[in-house]
C-alpha cells in the first residue's frame, strides 16, 4: 500500500513528466529535481530528504545535467523554473 508520500512523490512526477519540455526524466530524477527547486541544493541535504547516498545524488544530477545540456546546478534550476513559466 502506497503511503501518503509516495502518493505526492507519484503525483509530482505525472505532474512534472508531462511539463518539462519534451524531456523524459526518472522518477528519481523528478525528486531531485523537485528538491533543487525548493531550494535543496546541498548534496548532503537532498540524500537525507530522499533517503539515498551521497553518490547516487551526484550521479542523477550528472544524468540531469547531461539530459539538459548544461554544466551547472544553477542552469537545471533555471530550466525547471522556465518550465513552470510554460
Amino acid at each position: 500500500m502506497d503511503t501518503k508520500k509516495d502518493l505526492i512523490l507519484k503525483e509530482l512526477f505525472k505532474k512534472h513528466l508531462k511539463s518539462i519540455n519534451k524531456v523524459s526524466f526518472t522518477r528519481r530524477e523528478v525528486e531531485i529535481m523537485s528538491c533543487m527547486a525548493h531550494a535543496i541544493l546541498n548534496t548532503y541535504l537532498i540524500c537525507r530528504a530522499l533517503n539515498l547516498k551521497n553518490r547516487n545524488i551526484e550521479e542523477h544530477i550528472a544524468n540531469i545535467r547531461r539530459k539538459l545540456n548544461v554544466s551547472s546546478r544553477s542552469e537545471v534550476i533555471l530550466f525547471i523554473k522556465k518550465s513552470k513559466e510554460s
